[in-house]
């Protein structure tokens, strides 16, 4: 016997579809661009400059003799400090205690605290 049957089967079916597309057209073309190139020339100046001038007054030779005066002493304090630290190492070569050296006087000095006041004095 026969029956009804029922069944969904697909169906070739043929569809004309279209795209429209636009192509882009390229052509070269020359162009032109203004640009202002900077010019840069030297130019010769003369520049003027004051200084303060320096006028040599009474107190001008004294503060000279003064300075040399100074200097001298400096110098002299820098001998001694050379002198004191050469009898430093006699001193140390010759096993004695440089702290602690006997004058012919007997009287005791300390070579360190000579070197250290006269450093101080420097100052």
């Amino acid at each position: 016997m026969w029956h009804e049957l029922y069944a969904d089967m697909p169906v070739v079916v043929m569809r004309h579809d279209y795209i429209n597309t636009d192509v882009a057209q390229w052509e070269w073309q020359d162009r032109s661009i203004v640009i202002d190139v900077p010019h840069l020339t030297w130019t010769e100046q003369t520049m003027t400059v004051s200084v303060p001038a320096f006028v040599q007054s009474e107190a001008a030779p004294r503060a000279q003799a003064a300075l040399a005066a100074k200097q001298s002493a400096m110098k002299s304090i820098d001998d001694a400090m050379a002198a004191l630290g050469t009898s430093i190492e006699a001193a140390k070569t010759q096993g004695a205690d440089p702290a602690k050296l006997t004058t012919s006087d007997g009287e005791i000095i300390d070579l360190y605290a000579i070197r250290d006041a006269l450093v101080n004095e420097k100052m």
